[in-house]
Formats: structure tokens, C-alpha cells, sequence
């Protein structure tokens, strides 16, 4: 079971300056390569501004690259991938919603059955530890 999931080829991606259309574009990542295979895990570390949030964002396929290509189980991305998904550092929880309802934000987008969706929810919260929380709303949290 080593086969990859996610690979980078060669990837570049430039943004265009926000200052100034006229001047150079920015160069948020270049040249990267890797390889992340079944079972693995991988952190993305370093400075802000150098490249770890455009690099989920690319997988994911929300952006596109360059230069190079991004490919999810052996398939180019070339657009949102309904297979990866990410959690950024920054608390970005809908405050209107429960936790449970929070979690189950994306099934419902997909159009997931309510039953399904409670029941898929509560048990990623039992696998966080957090299923006490899963009618709380998330004032009464933290």
C-alpha cells in the first residue's frame, strides 16, 4: 500500500502584484516536487508568506498552477477535488452553527440525507474525542 496520493510536479504559482498589475508578479512557490503516499503524513512548515496555504490550495484544486502539474490518486487536478479536504490553523467555524452542524456542512452541500449526516458527524466527533459537544452550540464551547 505505497502507492501515492498526492504528487507536485514541477510546480510553480505566481500571483499577479496586488499593488501594481504593471509590476513583476509574485512568485508564491517554484520548482516544487513531492510525493505523499498512502499512509503517510506530512506538515507543511515555515514562515507565513512562504507558500504552505497556496500549496492546500492547489491540491485541493481552488487554485491552479503555473507551471507544473498537482495530481490527486493519479488524476491531474483540474479543479475543486471532492477528495481532498483541509483544516486551517485559523478557527473559521461558522458561529450560527452547531459543532455537529459544522462538521456536516460539507455532506450537506452534498446533499446527504439529515440522518446520515448526524450519524457520519457523531462518529468523526467520538474519533476527535468531542461527541460530548455535538449539540453544543460553539459559544458554549470555547
Amino acid at each position: 500500500m505505497n502507492e501515492v496520493r498526492l504528487e507536485f510536479r514541477n510546480v510553480t504559482k505566481r500571483f499577479r502584484n496586488p499593488n501594481n498589475a504593471n509590476l513583476e508578479s509574485i512568485t508564491a512557490v517554484e520548482g516544487v516536487s513531492l510525493k505523499v503516499k498512502d499512509g503517510e503524513v506530512v506538515s507543511l512548515i515555515g514562515p507565513s508568506g512562504c507558500g504552505k496555504s497556496t500549496l492546500l490550495n492547489l491540491a485541493s484544486g481552488l487554485d491552479k498552477p503555473s507551471e507544473g502539474e498537482v495530481f490527486v490518486d493519479a488524476k491531474r487536478v483540474a479543479g475543486p477535488n471532492a477528495h481532498v479536504a483541509f483544516m486551517l490553523q485559523k478557527d473559521l467555524l461558522l458561529p450560527w452553527r452547531s459543532i455537529s452542524e459544522n462538521v456536516e456542512l460539507g455532506l450537506e452541500i452534498q446533499g446527504v440525507s439529515k440522518s446520515e449526516r448526524n450519524e457520519r458527524a457523531l462518529n468523526w466527533l467520538r474519533q476527535c474525542h468531542l461527541a460530548r459537544s455535538f449539540k453544543a452550540r460553539r459559544s458554549q464551547i470555547f
